[in-house]
């Protein structure tokens, strides 16, 4: 089990030391003169064939010519100096569509009129800020009609489904049905209806104690077949099925953590598992050829909070980290959503030094 955690560790390491040496644009203008080096002539003609609305589609795995997301998806979803480049420009959204766009307008035209690329996403990017502002309120996001409940949704999915459908669904067998239309038309649901991002409608599931967006499809699936069929919809039965599903997988989840936490023995000698990183790359290396394994006794427990004391007895170098916030989410309580950390923390102890570990950042003492 040890070995296995440590090979998952070094191929998560690996991922990260790809991503901090991967080339990075400063602007536009870089990141397409940086594309047409390194694509293929081939590649090349797909692009400037291809619409700009479907440009992304080249990066899934069943199409004959895929863009390289080494650099593409490395640019547009992690931090970069691209991404803040472009939310200078008024950019919150569309980073990977702007640059596809940008990419095919070059290999067309030989240079880069990046006005004209980017004035119809930052209109675009400032309807879309204006909608997140108001998910839970306005009645239409990014162009789809959201419901407003239940109800609604019948109504909706009574114009969407044609009736050659409607008889599909009202037949299935109800314990058959959350399979068959899961992934078809419950992501619809799930994605149209905004129910990851948060929508009048999710909320109005929200208040009713459902906040998984698979949990609410799911009722809303059930419930537009009972109603199909001309049956009572039993919301509240429903409900309460979801909820007590959570509540069981609470409990599971609990006991898991018990289980986990109760190898922990006050005067153990357990190891670090470093899921900060390093202070320096000899400690990373040497923690890879197992010159570098930072040990702790466990002095006392905290039962409720999951919590180790450990007095570090062993680490090579000036220490261990011990909180890195890089790419961490805070939960902002003015605007009501989660929100990347802005300003870095990192937290460092050394030998000799005790302190309240969360219990999973240490490895337990090896059964003999």
């Amino acid at each position: 089990m040890k070995k296995i955690a440590l090979l998952c560790l070094c191929l998560i390491l690996s991922l990260v030391s790809i991503s901090q040496e991967i080339y990075q644009p400063k602007n536009l203008k870089q990141a397409v003169k940086f594309l047409d080096k390194v694509s293929s002539q081939s590649l090349k003609d797909s692009v400037i064939k291809t619409d700009d609305n479907l440009l992304e589609n080249l990066f899934y795995p069943s199409s004959k010519v895929t863009i390289d997301d080494k650099y593409v998806f490395e640019w547009t979803t992690n931090p970069s100096k691209l991404k803040n480049y472009l939310s200078k420009k008024g950019l919150k959204y569309f980073h990977e569509q702007v640059l596809l766009s940008s990419f095919k307008y070059y290999l067309i035209n030989g240079k880069l009129d990046e006005k004209k690329i980017l004035l119809p996403y930052i209109e675009k990017s400032k309807r879309y800020a204006y909608e997140d502002e108001n998910r839970k309120t306005i009645d239409t996001l990014r162009g789809v009609y959201i419901p407003k409940d239940l109800d609604d949704c019948f109504k909706q999915l009574n114009v969407l489904i044609i009736d050659f459908d409607k008889n599909i669904i009202k037949v299935v067998k109800e314990e058959e049905l959350i399979s068959n239309y899961h992934f078809g038309l419950g992501m619809w649901l799930r994605n149209n209806w905004q129910l990851w991002g948060g929508s009048r409608l999710s909320y109005y599931f929200n208040d009713m104690g459902i906040y998984h967006p698979d949990d609410i499809s799911g009722i809303i699936l059930t419930s537009y077949h009972r109603q199909l069929k001309g049956e009572d919809i039993k919301l509240e039965e429903q409900i309460k099925h979801y909820q007590d599903y959570w509540i069981e997988m609470g409990k599971r989840e609990e006991e898991t953590k018990n289980e986990e936490f109760n190898k922990f023995n006050i005067g153990d000698t357990i190891s670090y598992r470093y899921i900060y990183g390093y202070m320096s790359d000899e400690q990373e290396n040497k923690r890879f050829n197992e010159e570098c394994v930072a040990k702790g006794i466990v002095l006392a427990k905290n039962q409720k909070d999951k919590l180790i004391q450990v007095k570090i007895i062993e680490c090579c170098g000036k220490g261990i980290i011990v909180l890195d916030t890089k790419g961490m989410y805070e939960f902002d309580e003015k605007l009501k959503e989660w929100v990347k950390i802005k300003k870095r923390v990192i937290k460092k102890t050394k030998k000799g030094k005790i302190k309240w570990f969360p219990y999973d950042m240490w490895e337990p003492k090896e059964e003999d």
